[in-house]
């Protein structure tokens, strides 16, 4: 038994790591935030089309419902095996309930490769950041990098941060 479980302990190890995609494949923003989970702004039907279930698990979608790549991108997506998850957050008024359903997300699939997108990355840069914070106890310094290396988030992106922080008992001077 010892041969098969070293088999499974190393084919599961193997779903859960993302392989870098080539330089020309990666759509705008592309960040590999960590093992298994990038973030980047919306990509083409090409770069979708390129992925394999054995990238990711799951795709998170963070942009606004009048997307026109939405539906194809789930057509594509489950073409392949792909979860596609839509959550579309508003880039006005950030909700803590956006937050907390795609937190589930993230919980459900446990150590799967993610990929988390909006059209900039600036949604599913800074969900990302608070999830990793809040619910794996990241370094909110090293986690904030991840946002800023992307984009300087605005006063309702910051405050929007600051109180779903405080609502886990976190508090981050930004």
């Amino acid at each position: 038994t010892f041969p098969l479980t070293s088999l499974l302990m190393l084919t599961l190890q193997a779903c859960t790591t993302t392989p870098p995609l080539p330089d020309e494949t990666l759509p705008l923003n592309y960040l590999q935030v960590s093992e298994g989970l990038v973030t980047s702004g919306q990509p083409s039907a090409q770069q979708i089309a390129a992925l394999s279930v054995r990238q990711y698990r799951l795709v998170i979608d963070l942009a606004p419902s009048d997307n026109p790549l939405t539906s194809h991108e789930a057509y594509l997506l489950g073409q392949k095996g792909i979860a596609y998850a839509a959550i579309p957050v508003s880039s006005d008024q950030p909700s803590y309930r956006d937050f907390r359903l795609f937190s589930k997300l993230l919980e459900a699939v446990g150590k799967a490769p993610v990929w988390v997108h909006c059209r900039a990355n600036n949604r599913a840069s800074m969900f990302t950041f608070l999830y990793r914070v809040i619910h794996e106890g990241a370094d909110p310094d090293s986690a904030y990098e991840s946002v800023t290396l992307l984009w300087v988030p605005t006063p309702h992106w910051v405050s929007f941060a600051r109180e779903t922080l405080a609502q886990h008992h976190i508090s981050y001077a930004f």
